[in-house]
């Protein structure tokens, strides 16, 4: 990969109008986009539903659920990374 990141990216969707990406727990990112349907098709971590082939990059951790807002992405951030620092492997 040309773009290594180095922590937790967390994309959230709170309302049909709301998506914001956490960057270590962080704001990055938001917009207004309006949300059409649920997608009908398979999730895929590390790969790309489609258009074949996978990522090279290495992930700890991953998780689906329901629209995080902002102190509850901090939370998710800060426990993933004691969890990762208690076992040696934080990167952040």
């Amino acid at each position: 990969n040309a773009t290594q990141v180095a922590g937790l990216l967390t994309m959230s969707r709170t309302a049909f109008n709301v998506r914001v990406m956490y960057s270590n727990g962080a704001s990055i990112i938001s917009d207004a986009a309006a949300s059409t349907a649920t997608p009908t098709v398979s999730f895929y971590i590390c790969g790309r539903n489609g258009a074949g082939g996978f990522s090279g990059s290495e992930i700890a951790a991953a998780s689906m659920g329901s629209g995080l807002d902002a102190t509850q992405a901090s939370n998710l951030s800060l426990r993933i990374n004691a969890y990762m620092t208690s076992v040696g492997a934080n990167v952040y």
